[in-house]
């Protein structure tokens, strides 16, 4: 279980002047485009409608019934996860941090300017980490949070959903301000026919996938209308197409990229709260071991629906 670590304080330093940072965390965006599934207590049914029309000459005669209509499922399964710490608030008295604290020996509480960028600083890494297990989780691959669930990639390539997905390039490896151009330009080539047309189309990358390509793009002169809005980690409309790229925080570190309609990703959970809001999180003192306790409660899962729909940068 975490502890509080106070090793890199100094005892009894006049620190007081200074202000209480949170690490700075980048924020999870992926939640914002895709399909949300709530309620799912351990597994649920993505319910599936696909026809084929079959035409006919038309005239008089008997009806002759064709084509076919066909109801399926997939299923997604959420793991439940959990993240707990504790904190000894009298450790706080030999640092700089108490004399924030309340008068008395009797402290149920950490100093309330700690409560508060302690709990931002859980819910935005908490956020992140899901993200990044929503993506990359892999329990029989990884180790660490990415091996406590199963990830879209898991999913698209290694179980029986591979075999549906659309290889989109055969380059491997970070793109580069040589072939990042080319490699997205093969993605949006291999979009299969029946999805072309999709309104959420979004190539999802790592932040820096993503500014390789923003680099090929200005090198090759695609920005001459820059008009200096900010930064958002988004491209809308890529050269005229009808597909947004959007950088994700579950890729970093990951040279996979994904082609999609954003609907056609699932992301399974009991409470959105609990998983990306920090509801529920709980943060008590327990007088038997003069102890403060911090825990969050959340579920997660991810599905992919048609996997026949997704076009892939494997690595």
């Amino acid at each position: 279980m975490a502890s509080l670590d106070l090793s890199a304080l100094t005892k009894y330093t006049d620190e007081l002047s200074g202000i209480l940072l949170k690490e700075s965390v980048l924020m999870s965006n992926t939640f914002k485009y895709i399909s949300i599934q709530k309620g799912v207590k351990y597994k649920d049914s993505i319910n599936l409608l696909t026809s084929a029309l079959t035409a006919q000459a038309g005239g008089c005669g008997a009806i002759s019934p064709a084509g076919s209509t066909v109801l399926s499922q997939r299923e997604i399964e959420v793991c439940p996860l959990k993240v707990e710490e504790s904190i000894c608030i009298d450790e706080f008295e030999q640092y700089w941090a108490g004399q924030l604290a309340k008068q008395g020996s009797y402290n149920e509480m950490a100093p309330e300017a700690f409560n508060e960028i302690y709990l931002a600083d859980k819910t935005s890494k908490i956020s992140n980490m899901i993200d990044n297990i929503f993506w990359q989780g892999d329990t029989t691959g990884c180790v660490g949070n990415l091996g406590l669930c199963n990830g879209i990639i898991q999913i698209l390539t290694e179980t029986a959903a591979t075999s549906s997905v659309v290889t989109g390039t055969t380059v491997s490896g970070a793109l580069t301000t040589a072939n990042a151009i080319a490699v997205v330009d093969e993605m949006i080539g291999n979009i299969p026919a029946d999805i072309v047309n999709a309104d959420d189309l979004i190539l999802f990358m790592s932040h820096a996938n993503f500014r390789t390509l923003m680099q090929a793009l200005r090198n090759n002169n695609y920005f001459y209308n820059y008009d200096g809005q900010a930064f958002t980690w988004v491209l809308d409309n890529y050269l005229n197409t009808n597909v947004k790229v959007v950088a994700t925080t579950g890729l970093v570190g990951s040279d996979v990229m994904l082609l999609t309609p954003a609907s056609n990703l699932y992301f399974g959970t009991d409470s959105f709260g609990e998983a990306l809001n920090g509801d529920g999180f709980q943060f008590w003192y327990d007088m038997r071991d003069n102890t403060t306790y911090f825990r969050a409660k959340f579920k997660l899962g991810a599905q992919v629906a048609f996997p026949q729909y997704c076009v892939i940068k494997a690595s």
